[in-house]
Order: structure tokens, then C-alpha cells, then sequence
């Protein structure tokens, strides 16, 4: 949003995903790297011995992942520490315990201002997993859905990790890992055309191989991840879907639940000899890439499945590396990358509209630059498996949120802190954009989740326009056209959640819905001022001509790009005139126009 001459106070949040935080981290293998006590940093009633880095190695090496795109994993191998309240044995190294175990979706966040992460999923921790804000649970119905930590000593390579559990404090002393060989870390398949191909001989990919779109439809396979840890072990990690063929489930080939044998469900390792360039991995379905691919041949049942895959290792450097295997009947190629931040998706270059200058009282702003924001608790929260995150995605230097519904991910949920009464305002407004052209079946839906008595959702209104894609698009609806969502009311007095839908025919092909400007408003402004003046444009959006009607003489007329800079002007002095808009650029300008010494002013889009 660009800030012209007219600029309202502005209150700004700003939560940072640390960069230093992102990658593995486990607790190091010391005495006294875990403790309680009852203040902060004091680990006098109870700390770890050096005998228990030994006893509990289960828990030591236990893995904290965070990824660049704010998800995080815990991944606790075979085995770690569980408590009797967890399973009912006594306290062991032994399978861990729902929902304890890493299986649920989970995200983390860095404030470096406060010095807090906050991690959400339920079940996911740092250290043991009875510490929670709310006390040490005793029962696993009681894991939490969110943990709030603090951080200190953060350097490269180690962080100090606090947790307040009510009646004191835990405390933890966190390592990264460091890569002693250079195939050690996560990789995942390039997202690039020709990452994975098959030919007669190694090198030769010519019998098929993937292009640019794939990377889009098989999004669920090139997010898999292929672990190497420093122990040597293995793993598949396959997020909820990878790309199932046909022979593994009896469906057709495309993004679903992945299936056993080839789900990572199995204890795997892996042994680089660097003298052959020769990679082992030993495992019953572990693999890279397509998991019919062996030595033996392309398996067409699950029960075939290999229990070691050798693969040849070239061009190895610190972020990638190519992976062949010899099938038998030919060789498969894989070009792998470690890089923990992944590129960016295509999106806007400019950013959203500006929007009109409102009376403070007129306005309830959810996220733009223009007025005072309310307060969100949660940007995105973790709702099951198909809801998505909400990132921080900054355009020109203006703030804008983006939604990533990659993998059946369809929504995208926004708490606010307190309930909102909108019964006297009139519109709904956000900016957004999508890619151009616009996914088969697509569905865009803003919903407002009522909680009369602050009992929960008891109703919800929503509004489905229809989607249009490649520039941004500007929804100002009003809010008695919003329909009943689900039954109930169309009550909006106490509007707590906002939920983003982006439902299409394929829901594995991923969506980039990026919005700014969302915001509840009493139309003081917009249409009403072209009515006082009986100004109207035509067509909009215009591609060669835009007409401009007026019932008094229009003095004078400016087009503005959103940079603010004057791209056209004229001042007919007449009540009717044509403008040729063909030299202008693709996208959103500003009309200002003069009317009987009344200014005002609209948007219209150059196609």
C-alpha cells in the first residue's frame, strides 16, 4: 500500500522468524542441559547427569526442526524418553506416544523482540513432553495445542530454551546440528524442470523427465524430504501426501496419503563410501524419489518393496547434489538441493491499492498500512490438515500476508484477539491476488465466524466472489449480501474469526492467495461521493478506451499509477469524455477527476 501525502497513524506488530533458529537442533549431549527449578535459570531441583545423556539417549537425540516456511517437526527416531502417564509402563526409551510422536502439523514463530517462540500443533514440544504453559500434564488428553518458550544465548550453533509450566521452570540447552559429511542435513528434490528423469543409460534422461508444471501437480512429491542424519540414520519424510501411484493403492497416480512400506513408517540408514561415490540406504521401503525405482527393477506391488537401494552420488557440493540409480532396465536421475529456504512463489510486483482516507470510527482494520489494526491472537492457526499458514510476504516495502494452500490445503482461519460488534457497519474490503489463469473449479470465500455469548462459532456469513486472477482484485461488499454460512443466523455482533477459502477442482495443485487492506467499514466514502457529483466510468476494466460520464463539466481529469506518479491528465471542460488508456501498463490506477470544482476519485484496472 502506498503512503501518499494523507498518512493515518499506523500501528505496526512485528514478529520475526529468526533465521538463526531455522534448521535441526538437539539437546546437547551434557550434564545439566535439562533442569527445573522454581525461577527462571534455576535448575536446582532436579538436572541432568552425564550418566543420563547414556540412559535417556533415546531423548538426546531427539530432533527440533524449523523449517524456513515456519513448519515445525518433531522427529523423535525409533524410539525416545516416554513417562509411565504416557503408556502406562514406567519411564523408558520406548515407540513414542500420540500425540506426542510428531504426528500432528505443527508451526513455530520467533519474536525476537520479546525473545519468544511460540510453537502450535497439538502434541508438539521442546525437551520433555509433559512441560506445558498450563503445568506437567499427566495425561496424554491433555497435550497442549500451543507452548510459549523463551530464548537466550542464541548463537549459531547453541540456544538457551525456558518454559514457565506455572510452578516453575524447565530449562533446556539446545545444539544445531553440524554436518560432518557433506550428504548430512534435509534435502528434498529441486523444484526446477528436469530434477527427476529415467533413460537408457546414466546421465540420459530422455525417456521421460519432469517439466516446469509438474513441480505445480506433483507438489506433494517435491516436498518430500530425504533426512541424513549425523547418526546415520534415515528417513522418508513425507509431510500428509506424496505422489501414490496406481499400484500402490489401487487408484489412479496422484498426491495422497502415503503407503506402506514406502511411508517412512520403517527404521532406515545410510553409509556414504565417498571413494565410489556410492550411496547405501538400508531400510524396507526407504528410498529417494519415485519409490518404485530399486535395483532390481521398477516394483509394481508393495510387497516387493527393498530393503537396500544403492545409489551413485555426482556433483555434490554444499546445497546440491545428483543422484543415479541403475533400475536394471536403465538409470533414474535425481537432482536434490538442501537449501532451507525454498523459492518463492510467483507473485504481485506492485502492491495493493491505496485505500480512501476514513473517519477513524468508520472503520474496524483487520491488516492494512491505512488505518489502526485490532489485535490478532493468531495468523493462520492449526485447524487439521487442510488448513494453511498465513506469512508475513512484504511487496515495495508494503506489508501484505500471503496464504500458501500447497498439498490439500484449502483455508486459511484468522483469530482476533476480542469479539467485534459490526452490526452498524455496511462493507467487507480486502485486496488480493491470484496467479493468472485461474485454477480450474476455483472458489474464493471470505467467511466471518459469529461467537454470540463467546461460546464458540454459532453462525457465519460469508461472501464467494468470483475469482479473477493475474492483478489485484478489490472486494467491497456489503455486509447484508454476505449469505448464511452452514445454517444459524446472519447475526454480526460478535465476529471473532475470519476464515480465507481457496477451494478448487484439484486441491493438490497449490494456490498463492496473497490480500491486504481487509477491513469493515460504514460507506462514508467510495461510491457515494461519485453519486454526489454523478460520475461514472466505463468500461472497467478498460482495455484501449475509458469512457467518463459526468451530469456537470468535469474540469479536469489525472490517472495516477500506485507509485502516486501522474501518468495522464486532460481538462475537457465538458460532461463526456474518452481517454486512450492502450499505452498504459497492465494493472490498477487511480482516476482523479475535478467536477464542478468537486474533486474525487475512483480506481479502474488497465486489462
Amino acid at each position: 500500500m502506498k503512503k501518499f501525502t494523507l498518512i493515518i497513524s499506523v500501528l505496526i506488530t512485528v514478529t520475526t522468524i529468526g533465521q538463526s533458529l531455522e534448521g535441526v537442533w538437539k539437546i546437547k549431549p551434557v550434564a545439566g542441559a535439562m533442569g527445573v527449578g522454581p525461577t527462571q535459570g534455576d535448575i536446582g531441583w532436579w538436572n541432568n547427569g552425564a550418566g543420563d545423556v547414556t540412559t535417556r539417549a533415546c531423548l538426546f537425540d531427539d530432533e527440533y526442526v524449523f523449517n524456513a516456511d515456519g513448519t515445525f517437526q518433531n522427529v523423535m527416531q525409533a524410539q525416545t524418553w516416554v513417562e509411565a502417564w504416557q503408556d502406562g509402563q514406567g519411564d523408558g526409551c520406548r515407540t513414542p506416544v500420540s500425540p506426542h510422536n510428531g504426528s500432528n502439523s505443527s508451526t513455530w514463530a520467533y519474536n525476537s523482540g520479546t525473545s519468544t517462540l511460540t510453537i502450535n500443533g497439538l502434541g508438539a514440544h521442546i525437551g520433555l513432553s509433559k512441560v506445558t504453559n498450563s503445568g506437567e500434564i499427566s495425561n496424554p488428553a491433555n497435550a497442549a495445542s500451543s507452548i510459549n518458550y523463551i530464548i537466550s544465548n542464541l548463537t549459531a550453533t547453541e540456544m538457551t530454551v525456558d518454559v514457565n509450566f506455572g510452578g516453575g521452570w524447565w530449562r533446556y540447552l539446545l545444539q544445531k546440528n553440524v554436518a560432518t559429511s557433506p550428504l548430512e542435513g534435509t534435502w528434498r528434490l529441486k523444484p526446477v524442470a528436469g530434477a527427476m528423469g529415467v533413460g537408457p543409460t546414466q546421465g540420459d534422461i530422455g525417456w521421460w523427465n519432469n517439466g516446469a508444471g509438474d513441480v505445480t501437480t506433483r507438489a506433494c512429491l517435491f516436498d518430500d524430504e530425504y533426512v541424513f542424519n549425523a547418526d546415520g540414520t534415515f528417513q522418508n519424510v513425507m509431510q500428509a501426501q506424496t505422489w501414490v501411484e496406481a499400484w500402490q493403492d489401487g487408484q489412479g497416480d496422484g498426491c495422497r496419503t502415503p503407503v506402506s512400506p514406502h511411508n517412512g513408517s520403517n527404521s532406515s540408514t545410510w553409509a556414504y563410501n565417498s571413494g565410489t561415490s556410492t550411496l547405501t540406504i538400508n531400510g524396507l521401503g526407504a528410498h529417494i524419489g519415485l519409490s518404485k525405482v530399486t535395483n532390481s527393477g521398477e516394483i509394481s506391488n508393495p510387497a516387493n518393496a527393498a530393503s537396500s537401494i544403492n545409489y551413485i552420488i555426482s556433483n555434490l557440493t554444499a546445497t546440491e547434489m545428483t543422484v543415479d540409480v541403475n533400475f536394471g532396465g536403465g538409470w533414474w536421475r535425481y537432482l536434490l538441493t538442501n537449501e532451507t529456504t525454498p523459492p518463492a512463489p510467483s507473485g504481485p510486483t506492485v502492491a495493493a491499492p491505496t485505500p480512501p482516507a476514513r473517519p477513524t470510527a468508520d472503520v474496524i482494520s483487520v491488516f492494512s498500512d491505512a488505518y489502526a489494526n485490532v489485535n490478532v491472537t493468531t495468523w493462520g492457526p492449526d485447524w487439521g490438515p487442510s488448513s494453511s499458514m498465513i506469512l508475513d510476504n512484504p511487496i515495495e516495502g508494503n506489508a501484505t500476508k500471503r496464504i500458501d494452500m500447497t498439498a490439500g490445503k484449502t483455508f486459511a482461519g484468522i483469530v482476533l484477539e476480542t469479539y467485534h460488534d459490526l452490526s452498524s457497519f455496511t462493507h467487507f474490503h480486502v485486496d488480493y491476488w491470484i496467479a493468472d489463469p485461474v485454477q480450474a473449479g476455483q472458489v474464493l470465500s471470505f467467511k466471518l465466524s459469529n461467537h454470540a455469548s463467546q461460546s464458540g462459532e454459532t453462525s457465519a456469513i460469508e461472501s464467494t466472489p468470483t475469482p479473477t486472477g493475474g492483478s489485484w482484485q478489490s472486494v467491497d461488499v456489503e455486509l447484508n449480501s454476505f449469505s448464511i454460512a452452514g445454517g444459524g443466523s446472519a447475526l454480526r455482533n460478535s465476529i471473532k474469526e475470519i476464515v480465507i477459502s481457496g477451494a478448487r477442482a484439484n486441491n493438490n495443485v497449490p494456490l498463492y492467495l496473497y490480500f491486504d487492506n481487509l477491513y469493515f467499514h460504514k460507506n462514508t466514502l467510495g461510491t457515494t461521493s461519485n453519486e454526489l457529483v454523478k460520475f461514472s466510468m466505463y468500461p472497467n476494466p478498460a482495455n484501449d478506451v475509458l469512457n467518463i460520464n459526468a451530469q456537470s463539466t468535469i474540469n479536469n481529469v489525472s490517472v495516477y499509477n500506485l507509485l502516486g506518479q501522474e501518468v495522464l491528465s486532460t481538462s475537457p471542460n465538458e460532461m463526456q469524455l474518452s481517454i486512450d488508456v492502450n499505452s498504459l501498463n497492465a494493472g490498477i490506477y487511480i482516476v482523479k477527476a475535478t467536477i464542478d470544482g468537486v474533486e474525487t476519485s475512483s480506481k479502474f484496472t488497465k486489462k
